[in-house]
């Protein structure tokens, strides 16, 4: 959720630096948990 209101932010011209890195540690924080779930089932993600 707070991915999507940042990226929204982004989006729609609302964007600082503070937003711009909140959304790229969001992702690839969202990225990790993907990796670690696909993981647990025997797959793997670059």
């Amino acid at each position: 959720y707070n991915i999507e209101e940042n990226r929204d932010n982004l989006i729609y011209g609302k964007n600082s630096p503070l937003i711009t890195k909140l959304v790229l540690e969001n992702f690839i924080q969202l990225k990790q948990i993907l990796a670690e779930r696909l993981k647990e089932v025997g797959e793997e993600i670059g």
